[in-house]
């Protein structure tokens, strides 16, 4: 009998031995697995930095096309536009963004209907881009660090800004179409007034949870903080 006991004593350092190799196995097998998926996760296109960027914005608009004067004459005669997506849903310099720009060349205003069914119903293309500055300037965040393509997963608002159509025009509807690097992301237009300048867009969720697109209102300042108005899209 205690021959056996000594016996079932001598056994129990390799059993021990056996679990702890056993154990330390399967940890070196989830950090292994732990790496591959970190490897997978970084080899996304969504995961890499933005090294080219454009955007088209294509809305249909409806109303008098005859340029009004700008309500601030000594801004200067603008041109072009700007797009401006922002990781929330009002414009603020502690949320982060990206912007791109369009020369006047990028903006084109189509008619929708050959003939005087709809006269006063056109298409507006504008083609906003960034050339050899894709990997830095406005691509980097407040904290410096590198914006990645997946910026645009968490993108919840936008707004345009160009000279005013008209003196009473109305966005029936449209949508922003960005690519970064070989990925692409579409965003809506709601239906608003164009004053100001201005066209914005923030998604919602609604009651059953589900996204919606909104106005987003705007209040708008010039370079020198001065007010220019408010932008409520009505």
């Amino acid at each position: 009998m205690i021959v056996g006991i000594a016996g079932e004593i001598g056994c129990l350092p390799f059993s021990l031995y056996g679990t702890a190799s056993a154990e330390r196995d399967a940890a070196e097998a989830r950090l292994e697995a732990a790496k591959l998926e970190l490897q997978i996760e970084q080899n996304k296109s969504e995961n890499h930095p933005i090294t080219s960027i454009s955007a088209i914005a294509t809305f249909r608009i409806k109303g008098d096309f005859s340029p009004p004067p700008l309500p601030y004459p000594d801004l200067g005669e603008m041109s072009g536009a700007g797009i401006t997506f922002l990781q929330g849903t009002n414009l603020s310099g502690a949320i982060p963004s990206i912007s791109l720009g369009a020369d006047a060349a990028n903006i084109s205003i189509l008619n929708l209907i050959p003939n005087n069914e709809h006269p006063d119903t056109h298409d507006v293309v504008i083609s906003f881009h960034d050339g050899s500055d894709a990997v830095s300037g406005h691509f980097f965040n407040k904290w410096m660090w590198q914006n990645h393509a997946g910026f645009f997963d968490h993108v919840k608002g936008l707004v345009i800004s160009m000279r005013q159509i008209g003196s009473n025009v109305t966005v029936l509807s449209g949508n922003v179409v960005v690519t970064a690097n070989d990925l692409k992301w579409e965003f809506p237009i709601p239906a608003q007034k164009q004053r100001l300048g201005t066209i914005s867009c923030k998604i919602i969720k609604n009651a059953k949870g589900q996204e919606e697109a909104e106005i987003m209102p705007v209040d708008l300042m010039d370079f020198t903080s001065r007010p220019l108005g408010h932008f409520d899209g009505k």
